[in-house]
């Protein structure tokens, strides 16, 4: 469109981070947004021409937020490995063989170059807080000339970069978000929370993912990216001990039903899998090896016999997989069930059913964890949506295997999957609740607090 809103037109019907060739004539885009820490899927770089809107795919591999160079010879992207690193690459216009910005295990993205094409500047967490670095960079081949600098924004993190044409001058985006467990009591007879929540882990060490033990006494959760490691504490948060002490990434841990296992996500050997280990941090058992990686979120069914999780990578990452984590992953045989609902909707699992028979999660785009609150039957394997909406997050069946508990935005949800009435719990606006978590008597349920905050910072560089 023109610069003051005029003649817009559409150039593709899907696509991210959209970035211009020097002349002005193409645009370089990705298939997948540009989330640094809740990218789930892998995105390709496309290039549509502008005045005939004819699109061509230039790279295959995973890639997200496209820079274009100022001569026009390489773009510069960045992508998540099997093992979950984020990393920059440049690679030609016209196609071919990548080549890597960084190698190292801290979180690297958003890639911008200078406008003089010496340098590449992104954000990285290789210092501590996220900050911006640049490295000085041959613009044609995409050889680095040498070790990444740090610009030292003042700020407790900057990303998402915008230069200057004269180079001189540097905006970027300061965003910070408190990340806190809480819990709330609820009445599972009434359907009503009771009180306000109360912080369980909070503080200058952010924590995720909380998971309750089926006793009620103990809270397996895990801290914040760079390197992720799976704690576990007393219900009230006291006593946090750490279980894996590996300096990789080990997320969203999981009690077994019978509270002798936690299971969790774990990129130790590279890609991601599920493991698994006891209470007291002994036993560490890995209970998949798949090819492609493995997710988890639903986890373990009610009585403990099975387990779902999600592929992590293309052709299966619109898959998800059923096994038995009684036995070796040499003797299985998953059960396969395809995530897609339809072109451009995909299945994404919350919790089982208490008498393990559905899945309930959402409905959405591949590349969202949100969408249409939905349920999956294994005795059809048939998907139904309950209720329709964009923002719905993860969602739990209560113990009478007819109302779920889930999250919309700022709200906790309760609906009867059998009238389909939807009534609002609690609401925590302007935060946000993300990964909520019933125990098992239904008695307090356990979330995550966002408190979100984002400012526009100028910088000058020499």
């Amino acid at each position: 469109m023109g610069r003051t809103g005029e003649s817009v037109r559409r150039l593709t019907d899907a696509g991210y981070n959209p970035a211009w060739s020097p002349d002005g004539t193409r645009i370089v885009y990705g298939t997948d947004d540009a989330l640094v820490l809740g990218r789930r899927y892998f995105g390709e770089l496309w290039i549509v021409t502008v005045a005939t809107g004819e699109k061509r795919r230039m790279f295959e591999g995973d890639a997200a937020q496209p820079s274009w160079s100022p001569n026009g010879q390489r773009i510069a992207y960045w992508s998540v490995s099997g093992g979950g690193q984020r990393r920059i690459w440049t690679i030609a216009a016209a196609g071919g063989t990548a080549v890597p910005v960084t190698s190292d295990e801290a979180v690297n993205w958003n890639p911008i170059w200078s406008p003089d094409g010496r340098f590449l500047l992104f954000s990285s967490n290789r210092g501590g807080p996220m900050n911006l670095w640049r490295m000085p960079i041959d613009e044609g081949t995409g050889a680095t000339l040498g070790p990444p600098e740090a610009l030292s924004a003042p700020s407790s993190s900057a990303a998402l970069m915008s230069v200057s044409a004269d180079g001189h001058l540097v905006g970027y985006t300061s965003f910070t978000s408190n990340q806190t467990i809480q819990r709330v009591a609820f009445d599972p007879t009434t359907g009503s929370v009771i009180g306000e929540p109360v912080t369980v882990v909070g503080g200058s060490r952010p924590f995720q993912a909380p998971s309750p033990s089926p006793d009620g006494h103990w809270l397996a959760f895990n801290n914040v990216a760079p390197q992720m490691e799976i704690f576990m504490s007393r219900a009230d948060g006291s006593g946090i001990r750490q279980l894996t002490t590996d300096h990789v990434r080990n997320r969203f841990p999981q009690w077994s039903p019978d509270g002798r296992q936690i299971a969790f996500m774990s990129n130790r050997n590279g890609s991601y899998q599920i493991w698994s280990i006891k209470p007291d941090g002994s036993g560490l058992r890995r209970l998949t090896d798949s090819k492609t990686g493995a997710g988890l979120f639903a986890g373990w069914s009610p009585d403990g016999s099975k387990l779902v999780f999600h592929g992590m990578e293309p052709p299966d990452a619109s898959k998800l997989f059923v096994i038995d984590p009684r036995v070796d992953w040499k003797d299985q045989t998953p059960m396969v069930i395809s995530k897609i609902i339809e072109p451009g909707v995909e299945f994404f699992e919350s919790s089982w059913s208490p008498d393990g028979h559905q899945l309930v999660g959402t409905a959405g785009p591949p590349v969202e964890d949100y969408g249409s609150l939905s349920v999956y039957s294994f005795a059809t394997r048939q998907f139904t949506r309950l209720y329709e909406s964009k923002d719905t997050g993860n969602a739990f069946f209560l113990n009478d295997g007819r109302r779920i508990l889930f999250q919309e935005k700022s709200k906790l949800m309760l609906i009867d999957s059998q009238t389909r009435a939807v009534r609002e719990l609690m609401s925590i606006a302007p935060d946000r609740i993300s990964l909520s978590w019933p125990t098992r008597d239904n008695r307090t349920i356990y979330f995550m607090r966002h408190v979100e905050q984002a400012d526009i910072w100028l910088m000058r560089s020499k």
